[in-house]
């Protein structure tokens, strides 16, 4: 006799898919944090309201840890002010990508430089029962083309706002390391004749 378990609805499927990334963003963290300290969080998110998104704020709400800095772009305008639905991602950076082909990319998260979350295609509805997504945990490569892909998107995205963190966290020069990692230098467009 076969059974069959209750159909889930969309509800419980998101709150599990936050919970898994939740548990997976702890886990980096603590890795990361043991080895280097703070590590910068990068984020393409469909939204705000995004699993991704509602996992990092979670987990940045319950963190009493030096906070990492937090860069995040959205495909999708925020309804309210993104200052006040993405409080607890603080201190953090946030711009929209406002073309419409990054509808084709994926959610991701890179977390130091060691770890990334790819989740499904934006352009497909995120409550979908089988929704892709492949975690890589102490994984450089993933890592590094998650990065090299959000540094590319970063670049092209307009800024949406800044979100100050607390006074006595050290700000720094958010992304300036992997912009000039991007740009050519002066010596070599004067070497290259």
């Amino acid at each position: 006799m076969t059974t069959q378990s209750a159909p889930r609805n969309f509800k419980d499927r998101r709150s599990e898919r936050e919970f898994e990334i939740a548990a997976f963003i702890r886990k980096c963290l603590t890795t990361s944090q043991s080895v280097s300290g703070s590590d910068e969080l990068l984020v393409i998110a469909l939204s705000s309201k995004s699993p991704v998104i509602a996992a990092l704020d979670t987990v940045l709400a319950e963190t009493a840890a030096p906070r990492s800095t937090v860069r995040i772009i959205l495909a999708t305008l925020p309804e309210n002010d993104p200052a006040e639905e993405l409080k607890n991602t603080a201190p953090a950076e946030v711009r929209w990508a406002a073309n419409p082909r990054l509808m084709d990319a994926h959610e991701q998260l890179v977390i130091g430089s060691e770890s990334s979350w790819v989740g499904d295609c934006m352009r497909r509805d995120p409550d979908k029962l089988d929704a892709f997504q492949s975690f890589n945990e102490s994984c450089l490569e993933a890592a590094g083309w998650a990065r090299i892909s959000f540094e590319r998107l970063w670049a092209a995205a307009k800024p949406l706002a800044t979100i100050p963190g607390p006074v006595d966290f050290p700000q720094s020069d958010i992304g300036t390391a992997a912009q000039a990692a991007l740009r050519p230098s002066i010596t070599h467009w004067a070497t290259a004749k």
